[in-house]
């Protein structure tokens, strides 16, 4: 799903969300190991409401894995970038 204020690195940044959360349910070490190798390189590209989308299913995966305070840390990062974008009703789900 795109919108208006796509950029151009947004489509990777989106399609990488998608594959990661439908890994995370069942892997969650898959979809950690997807995530870390693509991340960095994803995330350089993508608008601000992609990186808070990013860090988000990143920190889903971290609580999958039970490292919950890592997992904190990339919510309010993800927090963070939806201020940014000024998607306040992203903010704090």
């Amino acid at each position: 799903m795109t919108t208006p204020r796509d950029e151009p690195g947004d489509a990777a940044a989106v399609g990488l969300v998608r594959e990661v959360d439908a890994l995370r349910r069942e892997r969650p070490a898959g979809a950690w190991s997807l995530l870390v190798r693509r991340f960095a390189a994803t995330a350089r590209t993508a608008s601000p409401v992609r990186r808070g989308e990013l860090w988000r299913v990143r920190g889903h995966v971290l609580r999958a894995l039970g490292r919950a305070a890592e997992a904190i840390a990339c919510y309010h990062r993800a927090d963070g970038w939806y201020a940014r974008a000024g998607e306040v009703r992203e903010r704090g789900r």
